[in-house]
């Protein structure tokens, strides 16, 4: 199997990994800057390539080189456009299968032409959805279900064993107060505005502070945290290469989005940390996080409900840390690294039967 990507996250590592214990032979063509990320297979060949445009003629000829030359039986490429679309050109005229990953909702139209160079193309065998969510969005821009396949993408818990947990103190959060996090590229969809106004319909006897972790896109937020009572609660991290295990420190981990929200990896990785979750009813959110069992589903835009949720977390230390138990389960039985490897390599069994 060919895979291309522009890099690898630890999610898409493990996969390949697991996939050439199952018998896969893995090639990797990799951006060049990335191609540090490949995984440790034997005998795993990774080809660094130029990966950034979504039509470089040097990538495509390479892309049908090595098909020819290693009798490639199937291309997978993995998120983003470029590798689809180089993909995509690299094997017209040949009988090799491609299949894609589509990890997000919108910023497809099927009068956008680059669109059709990418997801909309019909020479994609199958497109790998990252929740049903986004398979129906795709089904809305007419792609036939038939060529859409939702699989989880998986993690498994014990990655987050080995890290330390941070303290918190550095943000000047003062020690007992309940800590609301929430990891995120802040532009004005993620709705951070609305989880900062929760704080006006908070009904808790703990001091409840909220920890913003990620680059800050939206100018609300600033003019929000310029005045109290927000300025004293509300702690603006920025961007942090230690985004995971500060989320693992907190007491709940909240995504309050307004649309198009895939499967965010932010709340996975708090749920593999015990840490129980509050989103919104977007996207393939409701399909992460069961509601009143490892967490609370709200909707969205609505600053009430959200405070009413933290305020039952945060007066409710039993249900807590029971459902921040019962988070990490569901990550462990219906979101796990494993089960995405079978399903992966079962669609592949499939197409190639």
């Amino acid at each position: 199997m060919l895979f291309v990507a522009q890099e690898l996250d630890r999610s898409e590592a493990r996969m390949i990994c697991g996939l050439a214990a199952r018998g896969v032979r893995p090639v990797l063509m990799i951006s060049a800057n990335h191609a540090r990320q490949a995984p440790a297979v034997d005998s795993m060949q990774v080809i660094p390539g130029r990966l950034e445009k979504r039509i470089e003629l040097s990538t495509m000829r390479a892309i049908r080189r090595v098909i020819r030359e290693k009798d490639i039986a199937l291309v997978h490429c993995l998120r983003s456009n470029c590798p689809v679309s180089n993909a995509l050109q690299a094997v017209r005229g040949l009988p090799t299968p491609l299949i894609c990953y589509r990890g997000t909702m919108g910023n497809l139209s099927r009068w956008n032409p680059g669109a059709w160079l990418t997801y909309l193309n019909r020479r994609i065998k199958r497109i790998i959805c990252v929740s049903n969510a986004v398979s129906s969005s795709l089904q809305e821009l007419g792609v036939p279900a038939e060529r859409l396949v939702t699989i989880y993408k998986g993690h498994d818990p014990q990655w987050y064993e080995t890290q330390q947990r941070p303290g918190l103190s550095e943000f000047d959060i003062p020690e007992g107060s309940f800590v609301v996090g929430c990891a995120a590229n802040m532009r004005p969809l993620k709705g951070a505005d609305v989880l900062i106004r929760s704080a006006d319909h908070l009904q808790s006897k703990k001091p409840v502070h909220f920890l913003l972790i990620g680059e800050v896109r939206d100018p609300k937020i600033h003019s929000l945290v310029r005045h109290p009572p927000y300025s004293r609660i509300v702690h603006l991290a920025g961007f942090r290469t230690d985004a995971t295990s500060l989320l693992g420190a907190c007491d709940v981990a909240v995504m309050p989005s307004l649309r198009r929200e895939g499967l965010p990896r932010a709340i996975i990785e708090a749920m593999s940390q015990e840490v129980p979750a509050i989103v919104t009813n977007v996207g393939g959110m409701p399909e992460l996080v069961e509601d009143q069992h490892c967490g609370i589903v709200v909707p969205p835009n609505d600053p009430s409900a959200l405070g009413a949720a933290i305020s039952r977390l945060a007066e409710n230390e039993a249900e807590r840390i029971q459902w921040g138990r019962a988070a990490r389960a569901r990550i462990e039985t219906k979101f796990s690294i494993k089960q995405t490897t079978d399903e992966t390599f079962a669609l592949y069994r499939q197409l190639l039967s």
